[in-house]
């Protein structure tokens, strides 16, 4: 496994720790165990934890579905973009914590908003916003299956319409 060593090994090796165990059992040598490796090695491609973490949002974030054609409206965009991120962290429930605490705006979405006329602290305003009404209800849903409870997403959906609406002056 040496030789296939690359920092995104690393990052499913850590996922793999977080989704099993949670974020408690995440440690550098645990992953390295998880990967057949010295804990060492590990750090050829990762400079410490923070950097680990960092890598595991990145991974799990790249698991998103979004689609190569975006909807015209830039507030029907951001409701895909946050459901896929729900999508994500349903997935990954364990890592809903750090997702929480790690995740910051990324310059082309809170930059789109601007272009489209929203003031820099409102587009601000919105993405935070939107960004804890996907992680409360991860933590919410997490656990439920849609089958059991078909109810959970329609309503985030609506949830999210509605913030996004009234923040972002949409249709009411």
């Amino acid at each position: 496994m040496r030789a296939g060593l690359t920092r995104a090994s690393i990052a499913a090796g850590g996922l793999a720790v977080v989704d099993a165990d949670g974020l408690g059992a995440l440690t550098m040598r645990r992953v390295a165990s998880e990967l057949g490796v010295e804990a060492a090695s590990l750090y050829n491609h990762i400079r410490g934890k923070e950097d680990l973490l960092d890598a595991i949002v990145e991974l799990a974030r790249s698991e998103m579905r979004l689609p190569t054609t975006w909807p015209e409206d830039w507030r029907d965009g951001l409701v895909v973009m946050f459901s896929e991120y729900l999508s994500v962290l349903l997935a990954h429930p364990r890592l809903i914590p750090l997702a929480g605490r790690r995740t910051a705006p990324g310059p082309t979405g809170i930059d789109h908003m601007v272009a489209e006329g929203m003031s820099r602290g409102d587009a601000d305003d919105l993405w935070r916003a939107a960004l804890a009404l996907t992680l409360g209800f991860a933590s919410f849903a997490s656990g439920a299956t849609p089958e059991a409870d078909p109810w959970r997403l329609p309503t985030y959906r609506r949830a999210l319409e509605a913030l996004i609406n009234e923040m972002a002056g949409g249709p009411s």
